[in-house]
């Protein structure tokens, strides 16, 4: 039973870190574009 609760406990942290990844990963792609878009536009 602890040891199950245990890995119960530690699949939920790593879909966390998962999802956590997924929208840096997301706002990392954003930020690049964002930049590119800009550099575009001054030139």
């Amino acid at each position: 039973m602890c040891g199950h609760s245990q890995d119960t406990i530690a699949r939920r942290k790593a879909k966390k870190i998962k999802q956590v990844l997924k929208s840096e990963q997301q706002l990392i792609h954003y930020e690049l574009t964002t930049v590119e878009f800009f550099e575009h536009q001054t030139l």
